[in-house]
């Protein structure tokens, strides 16, 4: 293994690289996507590191775990958007790089490394996962979770962006820790719903049953929260704006079981991420002064994408087309 390169990969995924040795080493990665050599690399890195308890740099090193997790979502959203099937050597690299994180970072005591299993909702899909607790997380459309193949001494912890929906085993002596774009949530047994889409500012966490510890990296400081049941917080992570209300359970949780959809004061421009993520059609809007318009609709009986545009344009201020497989929204003449 080539000692110089070693170095710079054990720099890179510990960001201690300056930029220009970051950008050396990418380059590296991208024109050895195909070649086998990377595999060895790889497996020469992850067995010459030790353990790390080192809290600070595990923490950097989740702040770049979730950065890979974005771009790797970002990537899958701008397939889905050209409505090309592709899986690229650049995405499957990107998840090696991730679990080679994780493994880093991570090794059980006996200085083995540990598996990582990643599982993704595309758009409209909603996929149930068991995870080795016994935990059920349901992820909602163009999600993620990663998860390890047994969890550690101390904590049981995942990584999750998009929206989740978690019935987490209790247990006292292991917490359960979900990390999710700057926000934590601590847990010994409960059952929440997590909303924290990379696209978006805020983060939201709607407390079931139990108890949440929430901790999220907003405005340049950390803001904590304790949740009771029936508790929602909506956290803006870029002013740390936050509120906090009473809800119905049913409105944040059935998605799981079915195709239901609650807007509540929610802006046009939120919808339509919403429904391009459920019905998998592109949605275009020309007139971006329809988005800001706010809406409080709900459907709860599987309505089909044009039914839901009939109902949110009653008024008529909207045109409403499809061209190709796309659908085209403008302003009334």
């Amino acid at each position: 293994m080539n000692q110089p390169l070693a170095e710079a990969l054990r720099r890179f995924v510990n960001n201690e690289c300056s930029k220009q040795e970051a950008e050396e080493v990418e380059k590296w990665l991208l024109m050895n996507l195909t070649s086998p050599d990377a595999d060895e690399v790889f497996e020469q890195l992850l067995a010459d590191v030790r353990v790390e308890e080192d809290r600070v740099r595990m923490k950097r090193t989740q702040q770049r775990l979730n950065k890979f997790i974005d771009e790797s979502i970002a990537v899958r959203r701008r397939a889905q958007r050209r409505a090309v099937r592709i899986v690229t050597m650049a995405m499957q690299y990107a998840a090696i790089l991730v679990l080679g994180i994780f493994c880093i970072h991570f090794y059980r005591q006996s200085g083995q490394t540990q598996s990582w299993t990643e599982v993704y909702a595309a758009y409209g899909e909603t996929k149930r996962v068991t995870l080795p607790d016994s935990s059920v997380v349901w992820l909602h459309a163009d999600s993620k979770i990663i998860y390890p193949e047994r969890f550690g001494t101390h904590t049981r912890q995942i990584y999750a962006s998009g929206e989740i929906y978690a019935d987490i085993a209790h247990d006292v002596r292991h917490p359960f820790i979900v990390t999710s774009n700057g926000a934590d949530i601590r847990v010994l047994g409960t059952r929440f719903n997590l909303r924290s889409y990379s696209d978006n500012d805020n983060v939201e966490v709607t407390l079931v049953e139990g108890s949440v510890a929430l901790d999220v990296d907003a405005a340049d400081r950390k803001q904590s929260y304790t949740l009771t049941p029936g508790d929602v917080v909506c956290i803006d992570r870029t002013t740390g704006k936050t509120e906090q209300y009473r809800f119905d359970p049913e409105e944040y949780t059935s998605w799981k079981d079915k195709r239901v959809l609650y807007f509540i004061n929610r802006t046009l421009g939120d919808i339509v991420i919403e429904l391009q993520r459920c019905f998998n059609v592109p949605i275009i809007v020309k007139d971006r002064s329809l988005l800001s318009t706010r809406y409080l609709a709900t459907f709860v009986n599987e309505e089909s994408l044009d039914e839901i545009f009939e109902s949110l344009n009653s008024d008529g201020a909207m045109e409403i087309v499809r061209q190709d497989d796309a659908i085209v929204i403008s302003a009334a003449k």
